[in-house]
């Protein structure tokens, strides 16, 4: 019996027992799972001494008025939040929480609860500090796109959001450490 179900597994190319084929992912599969949890940790938009890195998503919330007037809506509410989440727009549904939280403080606990259920998913630190450096500099709110690129108006509501951005990794680490004693 243990040889059949050997043989089922499958093995990679370098020999190893493939974990994937096991669960009947392909390995094209894989790479696009990769990506995409990359993406979700990707920042957006990093100052590195006089260079500053760019990513390609930066990039097209930048130039594509489609895409900013769905990352950037009038108001941001739990129902756009939650249609984002089943899209599996995840990052654009974290930065609809991370602008919850700084509008309206009667939900703010209802957001770290949220936020907290998926720290056994993600790291959750990184992905707020990834999805804030990915839209906070592009926000409306904040600067005007000029031929692809921010002109920054309203410096102090980049730092508020920033501030909320710190106040919920706080938390989060608090929990994570919580966790760990358990």
């Amino acid at each position: 019996m243990l040889s059949i179900f050997i043989l089922g597994i499958g093995i990679d190319v370098d020999g190893q027992i493939d974990t994937f084929a096991m669960f009947g992912i392909t390995h094209q599969q894989e790479a696009e799972s990769r990506k995409w949890l990359e993406n979700i940790y990707e920042v957006g938009v990093k100052i590195n001494g006089d260079s500053i890195y760019v990513s390609d998503e930066a990039r097209s919330v930048a130039v594509d008025t489609a895409l900013r007037r769905l990352i950037y809506p009038p108001v941001y509410d739990w129902t756009g939040a939650n249609a984002l989440f089943k899209q599996m727009q995840y990052k654009i549904a974290f930065w609809y929480l991370i602008n919850i939280y700084h509008d309206d403080p009667t939900n703010r606990e209802n957001v770290l609860k949220y936020v907290l259920t998926l720290e056994e998913v993600f790291a959750m630190d990184k992905v707020l500090i990834s999805v804030f450096y990915t839209y906070g500099l592009l926000d409306p709110q904040v600067a005007t796109i000029v031929n692809g690129k921010p002109e920054i108006h309203h410096p102090e509501i980049v730092e508020q959001k920033l501030a909320v951005v710190k106040e919920m990794v706080q938390y989060i680490l608090a929990y994570r450490a919580q966790q760990t004693k358990k």
